[in-house]
């Protein structure tokens, strides 16, 4: 009786498929399109004294592209602390446009006046236009974007 009943019921649903398709709801997959972004990262180098000037100090680093698309206005930070972490120097520069898929690298100078001999450095992307921050997703570093 149970297998009659259960022929039974899968006729029914079968024929009510086969002369009603449009009823019946099929999970339908929406692709989300989303704005493709360049994703810029700055690798520090090294920083040290400049030749010749006595508090003179420069900074290199290299900026990473690793999206599909040109990231520009980008602004790299680079910053010297303490061993309490604490920010002794800050500099900016502006360093324009950098091709999708590309790394470049660069360099900046500026002056301390304190001694460094107990100091880190550390250079950062602090800002692009049409990009993502990949520093941003590292909690350790945020402290230093502000």
């Amino acid at each position: 009786m149970i297998i009659i009943s259960f022929g039974i019921a899968i006729i029914f649903l079968g024929s009510f498929y086969y002369f009603y398709p449009n009823e019946i709801e099929v999970e339908k997959i929406v692709e989300i399109h989303q704005e493709e972004k360049a994703q810029v990262v700055t690798s520090f180098s090294e920083w040290g004294g400049e030749i010749g000037k006595q508090n003179g100090y420069i900074f290199t680093y290299w900026i990473h592209n690793f999206g599909e698309v040109e990231a520009k206005d980008v602004v790299v930070d680079c910053v010297v602390i303490d061993q309490n972490d604490n920010i002794i120097k800050r500099i900016s520069k502006n360093f324009g446009n950098l091709a999708s898929n590309s790394m470049e690298y660069d360099e900046m100078y500026t002056n301390i006046i304190v001694d460094t001999t107990d100091l880190n450095a550390y250079c950062l992307t602090k800002s692009c236009t049409n990009c993502e921050i990949l520093e941003k997703k590292i909690p350790d570093i945020n402290k230093y974007l502000e």
